[in-house]
């Protein structure tokens, strides 16, 4: 089950699963949202809480309510949580919580649509492998893989159509260094194009 109790500071006994079996993915799903919702009611009031749908990261707000930061968050952890990429996709969803936490403690600010891009990406890229997670000071989510010294992939997740992506490449001795902006659907096939490893 999903821990969201380190964001929230409430405890497992607040919301207990019921004595029955449920199939894991209705027990996840049900879990992500009931924290969810209690979220969206202890820390985004008066805001209008978003409807979950299972896989949407486009929560359906008012038009011209700010977005609250704590309900992207938890559309993210919840689309990654119930991921194609099980294992890899959780481990995501754990170091996103932890971020999102790090960030409350310090008075920092995730960027919502970067967030979403994030949960986007690895959702739709199930063959990429588990990356290095941080956060930039811009607020803005940063993932690295790193193969060794002069051998990396990174993809910073701006919010805007276009992702930055910076990659160091092995070439006969030496390292090739590339910087670029590409689009968030293309950035996988053109660092690997260039020779770029995601493993």
């Amino acid at each position: 089950m999903l821990d969201l109790a380190p964001l929230t500071g409430l405890s497992a006994v607040d919301f207990q699963e019921e004595a029955r079996p449920v199939p894991a993915d209705e027990t996840r799903i049900a879990s992500v949202r009931r924290w969810a919702a209690v979220i969206s009611s202890r820390q985004c009031s008066p805001a209008p809480a978003a409807a979950f749908t299972s896989g949407s990261l486009a929560p359906d707000l008012e038009w011209g309510t700010p977005e609250p930061d704590a309900q992207v968050v938890f559309e993210a952890i919840q689309a990654l949580y119930l991921g194609r990429s099980d294992h890899r996709d959780r481990q995501i969803a754990e170091r996103l919580t932890a971020l999102y936490r790090d960030a409350l403690a310090e008075d920092e600010k995730l960027q919502t649509g970067s967030v979403r891009q994030f949960a986007s990406f690895f959702v739709d890229q199930p063959g990429v492998g588990l990356p290095k997670i941080t956060l930039t000071p811009d607020g803005t989510l940063r993932a690295r893989w790193i193969a060794g010294p002069g051998n990396f992939t990174a993809i910073e997740f701006t919010g805007a159509p276009l992702v930055k992506l910076v990659a160091e490449i092995p070439r006969n001795g030496a390292t090739a260094q590339y910087f670029g902006y590409e689009l968030m659907s293309a950035v996988v096939q053109i660092a690997r194009d260039i020779g770029a490893t995601f493993a």
